[in-house]
């Protein structure tokens, strides 16, 4: 049975936040280790460092890899989710009447408008994620906000804003060329389906 608009939306968005959930969760210590070595930070949390036994500090990067991975996850899932959803709804309500699939440019539109709706949400997610894998901060989401804000105002939850206008292009370029490509799949997968079964049926006669 077919499932109605918002079912599809939501089934689609659904899956895309759980799929988001478990890449961020399963690739998260490689993420904390790109993010330290980019930012500069110590690999290893400061008390560890120094005389501490190789174990211990073994033990101690092991554990501050995932150091803030609920906070990651949740802004991968919630970002995931919210774009799938946004784009499930769009790509509905310009879908041509006649059952053509969306053009290039639309899709590209779409996308891109889909990536911007969940900023205002993930931005402060992302952040308080970076300061827990870098180890710059510690302590529960509501207390690294009100930090934050304390020290650069409520903009300072939106820092780079501005980039994210030409960093939407990314994820909305890549979802295009992946409708497309499987567009084209597809209809060479039809075709090879229907030249098999035409096939079939010269044999059985």
């Amino acid at each position: 049975m077919a499932l109605s608009k918002p079912m599809e939306m939501m089934a689609a968005a659904t899956a895309a936040g759980v799929g988001g959930f478990l890449s961020t969760s399963i690739l998260y210590p490689l993420d904390t280790l790109k993010t330290r070595i980019q930012s500069g930070a110590s690999l290893l949390p400061e008390e560890e460092e120094g005389d501490a036994p190789a174990k211990n500090r073994q033990v101690a990067l092991l554990k501050s890899l995932y150091q803030g991975i609920q906070y990651k996850a949740a802004e991968s899932s919630t970002s995931k989710f919210l774009y799938f959803y946004a784009y499930t709804m769009l790509a509905q309500m310009v879908a041509p009447k006649d059952g053509k699939p969306i053009g290039t440019l639309t899709d590209l539109g779409i996308g891109y408008l889909s990536e911007l709706c969940h900023l205002p949400i993930t931005m402060p997610m992302e952040l308080v994620g970076t300061r827990m894998q870098t180890g710059s901060e510690a302590g529960s989401i509501l207390q690294i906000l009100r930090n934050i804000v304390k020290e650069s105002g409520v903009g300072g939850l939106y820092k780079g804003l501005g980039a994210y206008f030409v960093l939407c292009l990314q994820p909305a370029i890549q979802y295009t060329v992946f409708e497309r490509l499987k567009g084209m799949y597809l209809r060479k997968f039809k075709q090879a389906s229907q030249a098999l079964g035409a096939l079939e049926v010269r044999l059985k006669l």
